[in-house]
C-alpha cells in the first residue's frame, strides 16, 4: 500500500509540475499582449493629439497666407485656370507660336532680299532734236527776173543766173529735265564729183569749213537753239567744177553739200549713262555748166530719243540687307528653340517628367488619379507651394492626394478636407525657374 501511495504521489507531482509549466507561458503571453495594447493605445492617443496640434498649426498658417494674399487674382478656383501669377504656355502652343514667328521672319527676310536686289528706280528721260532750213537763191543781174533773190518756194533755177545762196540753219534741242551739257557745232561745204549716174563712184571730194567750230557749256539747262546764217558762193563752186570737167574732159555729176554738224555730251544725276548725240543737217545744191534747172535737196534733223535709267538707292538697299540679316538671325534662333523643345520631348526626359515620375513612384500608394476636378469655392481654397507640404498635410489629415494631369507639363495635386481644399499646381516652368 505504501508503495502505491508513493507511486500516486509521484504521479501527482509530475502532473502539477507540467501544469505549472503550461500556465506560466500563457500568463506571460497575456501580459505581453496587454503591454502591447497599452503601448498602441498610448501611441494612437499621442498621434491623435499630435495630429490635432499639427492640423491646427497648418490650418492657421494657410489661413494667414491666404489673408496675406487675399488680393492675389491668381488664386483661381479651378486648377486649369491657375497661372500662378505668370502666363504659362503649353509646349504645343509654344511650338505653334515659334512656327508662326518662323514663317513671319522667313517671309520678311525673303521680302527684304528681293527688295534689296531689285531696289532700283527707273527714271525716264527724253529729248527732242529738230531742224529747219530757210534759203534764198540770189541771181546775177539779168533781163529775166525782176527780184534779186528768189525764196525757197521756187524749186528750179537757171544755173548760169545764180550768183549766191543765202541760207539760214536752225537747230533746236529740247530735254525733259535739266541737264549739264556741252555742245559744239560748225558748218562745212563739201565739193563732190561722182561718175555719171553712179553716185558711189567718187571722183573728187573736198571739204572746207564755212564756220569755225563753236563750243558752248551749259549747266542746269533743258535745251538750246542754234541759228546760223551764211552766204554760199554758188558761182565760185560752179566755176571750180566747170574748169575741172574741161581740163580733164570728164563727164561727171557734181554738187556742193552744205552741212551743219552738231555734237552734244551731257549728264543728269538720275541717269547713269551720259547723254550723247551727233547730228548732221545737210543741203545739197547741184552744180552744172549748162543752163539747166537746179534743185535744192534738204536733209533735216527730226530725232526723238527716250532714255530709261535704273539706279539703285544705296541707303534703302543697305537697310533692306540689314533687315534681311536680322530676319535670318531671328530665324536661326527660332529654329534652335523649336529644336530644343522637340528634343526635350522626343529625346530627353525633362526635369518636370523626372520630378513627376519620382512623386508617382515614391508616393503612388497615397495618390489617387482622376480625370476631373470639381469647381472649388474661393473661400475654401488653399494653395500649396510644393508637394512636400501637401504630403505633410496628407500625413496629418489622413486624406488621399488627388492627382489630375492638365497637360504634359502641368499637373494638379489636391486634398479635400471638408470645406477646406489644399491644392498644389506642379508646372515645368516653375521647375525651370527654380533650377536657374
Amino acid at each position: 500500500m505504501k508503495a502505491e501511495k508513493k507511486a500516486v504521489s509521484k504521479t501527482s507531482a509530475k502532473v502539477g509540475t507540467r501544469a505549472k509549466r503550461t500556465v506560466r507561458p500563457k500568463i506571460e503571453e497575456v501580459i505581453v499582449l496587454e503591454e502591447e495594447v497599452t503601448e498602441s493605445e498610448e501611441k494612437e492617443e499621442k498621434q491623435s493629439l499630435l495630429s490635432a496640434e499639427e492640423k491646427q498649426e497648418i490650418k492657421g498658417r494657410l489661413y494667414a497666407n491666404r489673408k496675406e494674399n487675399q488680393n492675389d487674382t491668381s488664386n483661381l478656383t479651378h486648377p486649369k485656370g491657375d497661372l500662378n501669377n505668370k502666363m504659362y504656355l503649353s509646349l504645343e502652343t509654344r511650338i505653334l507660336l515659334l512656327a508662326a514667328l518662323l514663317i513671319v521672319f522667313l517671309g520678311l527676310g525673303a521680302f527684304s532680299i528681293s527688295k534689296a536686289l531689285d531696289n532700283t528706280t527707273t527714271y525716264g528721260f527724253y529729248f527732242n532734236e529738230n531742224s529747219s532750213l530757210e534759203y534764198k537763191v540770189c541771181l546775177q543781174e539779168n533781163d529775166y527776173f525782176i527780184e534779186k533773190c528768189l525764196d525757197h518756194e521756187v524749186t528750179h533755177y537757171v544755173a548760169n543766173l545764180i550768183d549766191y545762196i543765202e541760207a539760214e540753219f536752225k537747230y533746236n534741242f529740247d530735254a525733259s529735265a535739266l541737264i549739264n551739257y556741252e555742245y559744239s557745232y560748225y558748218i562745212t561745204a563739201r565739193l563732190l564729183a561722182t561718175e555719171k549716174n553712179s553716185p558711189d563712184s567718187i571722183i573728187k571730194d573736198e571739204v572746207e569749213y564755212l564756220t569755225e567750230k563753236k563750243t558752248v557749256e551749259m549747266e542746269e539747262s533743258s535745251g538750246f537753239l542754234i541759228n546760223e546764217k551764211l552766204i554760199i558762193d554758188y558761182k565760185r563752186y560752179n566755176n571750180i567744177m566747170t574748169n575741172f570737167r574741161r581740163d580733164y574732159a570728164l563727164l561727171f555729176d557734181s554738187s556742193i553739200v552744205i552741212e551743219l554738224h552738231v555734237e552734244l555730251e551731257g549728264n543728269n544725276d538720275r541717269i547713269r549713262d551720259d547723254i550723247s548725240s551727233e547730228q548732221t543737217m545737210s543741203m545739197v545744191i547741184p552744180l552744172s555748166e549748162q543752163t539747166i534747172n537746179v534743185e535744192v535737196d534738204y536733209d533735216g534733223i527730226n530725232n526723238h530719243e527716250v532714255i530709261e535709267s535704273k539706279r539703285d538707292n544705296l541707303v534703302i538697299t543697305g537697310l533692306f540687307y540689314i533687315l534681311a540679316l536680322l530676319s535670318f538671325l531671328v530665324v536661326v534662333d527660332v529654329l534652335l528653340k523649336i529644336y530644343k523643345l522637340l528634343a526635350k520631348v522626343m529625346f530627353n526626359k525633362s526635369d518636370y517628367k523626372k520630378a513627376l515620375d519620382k512623386i508617382m513612384r515614391d508616393y503612388g500608394q497615397v495618390i489617387v488619379e482622376t480625370n476631373t476636378m470639381p469647381d472649388i469655392p474661393q473661400e475654401g481654397l488653399h494653395k500649396i507651394t510644393n508637394f512636400e507640404e501637401l504630403l505633410d498635410l496628407h500625413t496629418v489629415l489622413q486624406k488621399p492626394i488627388l492627382y489630375m494631369k492638365i497637360h504634359h507639363e502641368k499637373a494638379c495635386f489636391m486634398i479635400h478636407d471638408g470645406d477646406d481644399h489644399y491644392q498644389y499646381i506642379m508646372k515645368a516652368a516653375d521647375l525651370e525657374d527654380n533650377k536657374k
